[in-house]
């Protein structure tokens, strides 16, 4: 891509692994961080509490904003760059007041107020630049945009951590421009500009406006982050909704079949989700167990029943267990967690005969992967649908009825 979005490389990962902390913007987004998993188990723990204690009204908001706040590409990315470049050029140069035409003290005056529309413009126009770069996008490439969902949902859950700096306009932090205008949009730069300001020929005039001016300063620079840390916050503690979009995250960005199948089998994000596929095939076991021979279950372990009635106890964990039914969405799951296994084994198997010198034939390989992307993609936004339904049906203002063992609602 040409332009600003060449110079961000933001296209393709150059490195992927684990981490205990990211520590850059500029890694890998499939990497997975070690303090970003962290710190989406507890956010997931304060959102589960917040809904245990206060309903599910937050959890469902949050939950249907998300969707909007993971439709970042790279054309939007660009989009909002440029705009923040038109922002700040239309700004430069207005807070120079030291003239011979202005008075030291008619610029006593008005450096508070021009300071004040200047950074307040700021921060304002980084969330409006965030709206109107996600609506652009939408608009001109709907397809691509919802297809980058599960990756953007991927890399706020697991590499986004306490390490990288919340972006008041998405990359703005990675770009290259180093005298770019843009940098305005950094806080620590807007306030280094705003330091190096002289509205008036007295040094001592200069130093009381500094003084009087510091706090708000300071907490604008803040409020242009809170955007961005309110949308961090929120898909983390969002994740397990949206915990089926590990399923159709994009493991591999490169386009040999060979490469793609290595990586299915090697990379540690496709090995990250085949644990988590065994942990969800473990709790339908440990779900079928109770609903076909609870007596067997509880003999098995101790505590099996007085975990089932604690859990029929709690409205919020009564209504996604489903305790005496098998809902079809937890058959989904259930469905998705083995497909993540029949990949892997699928993947193992061609690379091994890559490896032997004898390739399978790719074309039939590559369409049983495309299916079961299909598959697997259906049956996420099923799941995840679901989620939400029943995250509604727990607030009783809608008088949504329990989804229960229905497929779909109506």
């Amino acid at each position: 891509m040409s332009g600003d979005g060449a110079e961000l490389a933001i296209d393709e990962p150059t490195t992927r692994g684990w981490r205990w902390y990211t520590g850059s913007a500029s890694e890998s987004p499939q990497s997975l961080s070690v303090l970003a998993v962290v710190e989406t188990l507890f956010a997931t723990g304060m959102y589960a509490w917040m809904a245990w204690a206060y309903g599910t009204t937050h959890l469902l908001v949050s939950a249907c904003v998300t969707p909007f706040l993971l439709l970042r590409t790279p054309r939007s990315t660009a989009r909002g760059l440029k705009m923040a470049d038109a922002l700040s050029a239309w700004f430069s140069g207005r807070l120079d007041l030291a003239d011979s035409e202005t008075s030291g003290r008619f610029a006593l005056l008005v450096f508070p107020f021009q300071l004040a529309a200047y950074v307040s413009a700021l921060a304002a126009g980084s969330v409006a630049i965030r709206i109107l770069a996600t609506l652009y996008t939408i608009g001109t490439h709907p397809l691509h945009a919802i297809r980058e969902i599960p990756s953007n949902w991927w890399r706020f859950v697991s590499h986004l951590d306490l390490t990288v700096a919340p972006e008041a306009i998405p990359g703005v932090n990675r770009s290259t421009r180093t005298r770019s205008r843009r940098r305005m949009f950094l806080p620590a730069s807007a306030i280094r500009a705003w330091l190096r300001q002289k509205p008036t020929p007295n040094w001592f005039s200069n130093a009381l406006l500094r003084a009087s001016t510091a706090p708000y300063v300071v907490v604008v620079a803040i409020f242009m982050l809170l955007p961005a840390i309110a949308y961090r916050w929120a898909i983390k503690g969002t994740s397990l909704i949206y915990a089926p979009f590990i399923w159709i995250v994009r493991t591999s960005f490169r386009e040999r079949l060979e490469d793609r199948v290595k990586d299915v089998r090697d990379l540690a994000l496709p090995k990250a989700v085949r644990r988590y596929a065994l942990v969800v095939l473990t709790l339908f076991v440990a779900k079928l167990c109770h609903l076909v021979a609870p007596d067997a279950a509880a003999t098995l372990w101790e505590d099996y029943d007085q975990l089932w009635d604690a859990a029929r106890g709690v409205p919020v964990l009564r209504a996604y267990l489903a305790p005496g039914i098998m809902p079809p969405w937890h058959v989904a799951m259930a469905a998705n967690a083995a497909l993540a296994w029949v990949l892997y084994f699928t993947a193992d198997w061609a690379a091994s005969r890559y490896e032997r010198k004898k390739p399978p034939n790719e074309v039939r390989v590559g369409i049983g992967i495309r299916w079961l992307t299909l598959v697997r993609g259906t049956l996420s936004i099923y799941t995840i649908l679901c989620g939400l339904y029943t995250a509604a049906s727990l607030i009783p203002e809608l008088g949504w009825a329990p989804l229960g063992p229905r497929l779909f609602p109506w």
